[in-house]
């Protein structure tokens, strides 16, 4: 049985001490990994590990949280360059984030269009970020009245919201939190949405499983997701596992 991992941030700092040891194993067990880039020296980080692993791919995007500090128009001169790249899969991290709001929402916005007009341009799948900012995320992209080929990254709303993004062509990405005893809801959500539209993901070194809370998180530890996926869908793992991998691949164009 092999997984995917259709979210990682292995450029993180936290995998400093043991990134080339745990790709080796990431290698011997997973068929390949999505390296998501959120600011403009994780996607420097994320196009070289895309090229050095033949089974890491990579996407160019600047997070919310990012977008005031990194996002102007010459990050997407520089993205223009790149999107085209054979590894390069994906248009993100992007989106909304009005949690923390660590960048105005009004440049949460314009960077969020300006990055998904880039995606629809280059025809490159869409990872999206969305941190209590659902509603708004939808209303902006209803107002494309199109459907759209991306992930709602480590979804964490309601069910109303995921057949919403459903609707549009979003696939529902689920992480570690779908393990945390008291996350009924998102158990809920999962079990309405078809297994064809989940992406398994983990967005290591975050979102550990409820079996490892408090520890860094990692790429292997994605069968966590899957097993509990699949339990709330009543599949075997084994059938599962295929199915992920199958949905990975048509997302991505892998």
């Amino acid at each position: 049985m092999r997984l995917v991992d259709t979210h990682v941030h292995l450029c993180s700092s936290r995998f400093n001490v043991d990134r080339e040891r745990l790709l080796k194993d990431v290698q011997e067990k997973l068929e390949f990994v999505v390296e998501v880039s959120y600011n403009r020296k994780t996607f420097t980080c994320a196009k070289e590990l895309a090229e050095k692993f033949s089974f890491v791919y990579f996407s160019v995007g600047i997070h919310p949280h990012d977008s005031e500090e990194d996002f102007d128009e010459s990050f997407l001169d520089e993205a223009r360059k790149v999107i085209n790249h054979p590894k390069c899969v994906a248009v993100g991290e992007i989106g909304l984030d009005f949690y923390r709001d660590l960048s105005p929402r009004s440049v949460q916005e314009r960077a969020f269009l300006k990055q998904l007009e880039l995606a629809l341009e280059s025809g490159k799948t869409v990872i999206l970020h969305v941190r209590d900012a659902y509603d708004r995320i939808i209303e902006l992209l209803r107002g494309f009245n199109m459907s759209f080929r991306g992930v709602v990254h480590s979804f964490s709303g309601k069910m109303n919201h995921a057949e919403a993004f459903l609707e549009m062509g979003f696939d529902i990405g689920i992480s570690g939190p779908i393990t945390y005893p008291k996350n009924s809801k998102l158990r809920e959500v999962v079990a309405g949405v078809p297994l064809e539209r989940i992406q398994i993901e983990t967005d290591a070194p975050f979102l550990p499983p409820q079996s490892h809370r408090g520890k860094r998180n990692d790429p292997l530890k994605v069968v966590y997701v899957a097993e509990e996926v699949a339990r709330i869908k009543s599949v075997s793992i084994e059938d599962a596992s295929k199915i992920f991998v199958e949905n990975a691949r048509r997302l991505f164009g892998i």
